[in-house]
């Protein structure tokens, strides 16, 4: 395969993907929201640092939900029951604009910002000896004139933010009220992994019943996870599952959802600008 049908094809793939870059790249504003849900809804409720109160709702307040209501053949009526919710609105964060405008809009805002502060140091030569290439190098290769390289950027974000629009009138609105209820579901799915514990240990040959039994004076919270998730002592959820399942849904979810999205968009970030220095035409004619 010759340079310059690799790089179509480089070229093909990456512009397919340039047409969902714009929920990709709204990612960074999706996590701001996240945050800002996490911390308004803990201020509201006091829980930034008592995620364990959960477990004293839940054992008051059972949400009657499928899970909660299911039969025994899956065992769901023994676990805790899941806090009720109430969903609000969650407040935009730069009121009047509403969120989804705001996720099209900030794209373009930093990319300008960017581009026009390294417009600015080259301009007035800033710098000069961390340039990659020097004035004349650039003046001989690049046959490119700025209207060119503003004009395919304004039409890339223009395509960029009708798709990112369409793609929003199919979102539904963000709300807010849930949280206690979500962590709770995470900490209710470690408590029915934890039934595995006592089958692990017995295939290499420990007594889980007794090991419990020893810890429990001791250790009460180990003690009922080796016990399958029996705890005796406590009405709910183990404030360990809470902080665990709190940790799982406000951590570890955004962290491997952001990571996803920025491994994808740079991605075919990457190809398109690999398959522009491997095709001539591309090279001279694109920005």
């Amino acid at each position: 395969m010759t340079n310059e049908l690799r790089s179509l094809c480089y070229f093909l793939l990456t512009y397919v993907l340039f047409l969902l870059s714009p929920t990709l790249t709204a990612t960074a504003t999706q996590l701001v929201k996240l945050v800002f849900r996490s911390s308004h809804f803990l201020g509201l409720q006091g829980q930034t640092s008592r995620p364990c109160r959960i477990s004293q709702d839940s054992a008051e307040n059972a949400h009657d939900d499928s899970m909660g209501n299911s039969s025994t053949m899956g065992g769901y009526n023994e676990l805790p029951p899941l806090p009720e919710y109430h969903l609000t609105p969650l407040p935009s964060l730069a009121p009047p604009i509403p969120d989804k405008l705001l996720t099209l809009l900030l794209p373009i805002a930093a990319y300008w910002s960017l581009s026009m502060f390294f417009h600015w140091i080259d301009t007035m030569d800033y710098f000069p000896q961390y340039r990659l290439h020097t004035p004349a190098e650039v003046a001989k290769r690049n046959k490119v004139s700025r209207w060119e390289v503003v004009r395919d950027v304004v039409i890339q974000q223009i395509v960029q933010t009708a798709v990112g629009w369409l793609l929003g009138m199919t979102e539904p609105d963000d709300f807010f009220g849930k949280e206690q209820y979500d962590v709770a579901v995470w900490a209710r799915r470690i408590r029915i992994a934890e039934r595995a514990i006592p089958g692990a240990l017995a295939l290499i040959g420990l007594d889980s019943a007794g090991l419990a039994k020893n810890l429990t004076p001791a250790y009460p919270m180990l003690a009922g996870a080796i016990a399958g998730g029996q705890y005796k002592s406590v009405a709910g959820f183990a404030c360990w599952e809470l902080s665990f399942g709190w940790a799982i849904h406000w951590v570890l979810v955004p962290v491997l959802q952001f990571g996803v999205a920025i491994l994808v968009v740079d991605t075919w970030q990457y190809f398109l600008h690999r398959a522009m220095h491997t095709n001539k035409w591309m090279y001279s004619t694109c920005p």
